[in-house]
């Protein structure tokens, strides 16, 4: 083979950077712009710059583990040059977790669905502490639940029939924290059930409630959303849906959420004032991997998801898109999927879920499809080790151009 033979082929590989948008934008201050450079064949490495604005739901700046970092993101955060990240465990107020997913059964009737929520997430925390006093090790029955995690639309039925019914009215603004407004009381301009019932037991039982989702309305719009209590009640975050579940499966299913939904348009991380960040995203977000990047980049221990996966794609992807989000990232993601029901419109998958940041399974147990509680440890510390162990944010190669030699035909 001679060198004729050969023609060389410049490539400037995606390079993806955060840098703050221009003070001629008027938005909000926890809004960023994402720059991605596309990958473009050129023998001049000629490269088009392609700019997206992703706003960014974050929960309170008064809380104490919040990095001072929080509003300024490094131009080289997605680059090689990236060799630290903004998660600092040492700030962290507490470095374990116990965290419950509460697998729920839904029904036609709103106010069934409330009951049996606020039963089932007392006997998440009640069960689990009666289970740790049963056992001989002392330095076991100090545990306690610390965060609970409800299914997607726990509060009705999965369907594009059941979502306008069951909407509830929250005066939030979209895609972001209220957090700095009270605890969520003021907030409310119409009663809403399910947002108050969630509210009130956070606070009651003293846990970071992560509230599944619920079909929300505002201006007339739908939103598939989820929202986040801290453990004095306080409401931390707000997420909308970012991606909606639009498939068209030959032989399989078919559904499309965009028939009644309206997406979001916000990363949504919830700061909560023990455990430090996790980022928030509903079911479909779980196969989109940039998300999760942000989440990680942004400081959070774990991704949040509660997901409502169907039998055909559930079996194949639902375990695998969790450890893949946990191992890119080296986090923890934890899923909380409602319980299938015999006969309805919708199957749903179920298998609840908690994976570490070395992709292992954390669950105390497998519900399958049936309602239930699953319980795992979550020990913060391991995500410093499993990133010391192997230090990808310093390996990745992102922005470097690659040269590659292309045979001609």
């Amino acid at each position: 083979m001679t060198n004729s033979l050969l023609r060389r082929t410049c490539f400037s590989i995606t390079t993806a950077r955060f840098t703050p948008l221009p003070n001629t934008v008027n938005t909000n201050s926890n809004t960023k712009s994402l720059v991605v450079v596309n990958n473009i064949p050129s023998r001049r490495r000629t490269r088009r710059i392609n700019t997206f604005v992703f706003p960014v739901s974050a929960s309170s700046s008064n809380n104490n583990n919040n990095n001072n970092n929080n509003n300024m993101m490094s131009k080289n955060r997605f680059t090689s040059s990236s060799s630290n990240d903004m998660l600092n465990i040492d700030n962290m107020k507490k470095k374990n977790a116990r965290i419950a997913l509460v697998q729920l059964t839904s029904t036609s009737s709103k106010e069934e669905n409330i009951e049996n929520m606020l039963a089932h997430v007392d006997d998440a925390i009640l069960g689990d502490k009666q289970l740790e006093e049963e056992k001989e090790d002392e330095a076991k029955k100090a545990k306690v639940v610390d965060i609970v995690v409800l299914p997607e639309m726990w509060n009705c039925p999965y369907g594009n029939e059941f979502f306008a019914t069951f909407a509830e009215e929250i005066e939030v603004d979209l895609g972001s924290s209220v957090a700095e407004k009270g605890a969520g009381d003021s907030m409310l301009v119409s009663p809403s059930p399910s947002f108050e019932a969630m509210r009130k037991i956070a606070k009651e039982k003293k846990v970071v409630l992560f509230g599944g989702s619920i079909p929300t309305r505002k201006d007339g719009k739908l939103y598939n959303t989820c929202f986040v209590f801290d453990s004095d009640g306080t409401l931390i975050a707000t997420h909308h849906k970012l991606h909606l579940f639009d498939v068209d499966i030959p032989d399989g299913i078919t559904f499309f959420e965009s028939k009644t939904l309206t997406a979001g348009n916000a990363v949504t991380i919830a700061n909560t004032k023990d455990f430090g960040k996790f980022g928030v995203g509903i079911c479909f977000d779980l196969r989109f991997p940039e998300y999760a990047r942000v989440c990680a980049l942004e400081g959070c221990v774990g991704m949040i998801y509660p997901g409502a996966f169907n039998t055909v794609t559930g079996p194949l992807h639902w375990t695998l898109l969790q450890r893949c989000r946990a191992v890119d990232n080296q986090m923890f993601v934890a899923t909380c999927s409602p319980s299938r029901v015999e006969g309805a419109s919708y199957q749903a998958h179920g298998d609840s879920s908690v994976y570490g940041p070395f992709g292992e399974k954390l669950n105390d147990k497998e519900l399958e499809e049936k309602p239930g509680i699953v319980y795992a440890d979550l020990d913060f510390t391991q995500i410093e080790k499993r990133r010391s162990a192997m230090p990808l944010n310093k390996q990745r190669r992102l922005s470097e151009t690659y040269e590659l030699l292309k045979k001609d035909v």
